[in-house]
């Protein structure tokens, strides 16, 4: 089953973390498993034997996504003001999309809306987070729009876990070893307070950007992304 599979691609994971590296394990929206950020796996290692895959229960999917959700942005609200990028692998059968930014979705008992995603993309932001959105259920190959709209507002994309080739964990590992951090002083009229888009173009096709709306505050504007190999970095910043 899907949680078994989890399960074994996390335990392959952490295989091939080093003892400097800080590793946590969470379920959401309840946690089930809590283990909070510390160097060593042997923690992880033992918690991960809890988990099964979604708990059995009566409540709908859109309170399901909304409750994640939530559980999610205050998670990530724990990494703010952090120094360095943290890597966060998301494991999701799938959420549910919200298109309205203020109705009402699902048989009215849960209030779902896109400021839910669009919350959990500044608290990324602050705490600097790198998330990757991983498809979990095992030979599924279409993509739920809960989870697109999750890799949309933090800046990635959606990965399946069952592929041919480097696997979802690998590519992470892979993308996260090393970063380049980007600086730029906004003009002055651009701090209105308001979230802006920020586009980086690279001209090395072996790096990515990940960039996501953030607001401009009063300190020069960082944005992070990876390196892959490469010691020249031509970068344009567009606004």
């Amino acid at each position: 089953n899907s949680g078994r599979v989890v399960r074994d691609t996390i335990a392959q994971f952490l295989k091939g973390v080093s003892s400097r590296d800080r590793i946590g394990l969470v379920t959401l929206p309840q946690p089930t498993v809590n283990v909070d950020l510390a160097p060593g796996v042997d923690r992880a290692v033992e918690a991960l034997q809890k988990i099964n895959g979604r708990a059995p229960g009566t409540t709908s999917d859109t309170c399901r996504t909304r409750d994640t959700l939530e559980a999610l942005r205050n998670m990530l609200g724990g990494l703010a003001g952090a120094e360095t990028p943290t890597t966060v692998l998301v494991f999701s059968g799938g959420l549910v999309g919200s298109a309205r930014s203020g109705a009402q979705t699902g048989s009215g008992q849960c209030d779902l809306t896109t400021e839910h995603y669009s919350s959990i993309g500044r608290v990324s932001s602050l705490g600097r987070a790198q998330l990757y959105v991983i498809q979990a259920e095992e030979g599924v190959t279409t993509q739920s729009d809960g989870l697109e709209s999750l890799a949309g507002v933090t800046g990635g994309q959606v990965l399946r876990l069952a592929v041919t080739g480097e696997s979802a964990v690998e590519r992470a590992a892979r993308e996260t070893a090393s970063y380049y951090l980007a600086s730029f002083d906004p003009d002055p009229k651009e701090r209105d307070g308001q979230d802006h888009r920020l586009e980086m173009r690279i001209a090395v096709k072996e790096l990515f950007a990940a960039t996501r709306r953030f607001e401009l505050a009063g300190e020069p504007e960082r944005a992070s992304f990876h390196r892959m190999g490469v010691t020249s970095l031509p970068v344009r910043l567009i606004r």
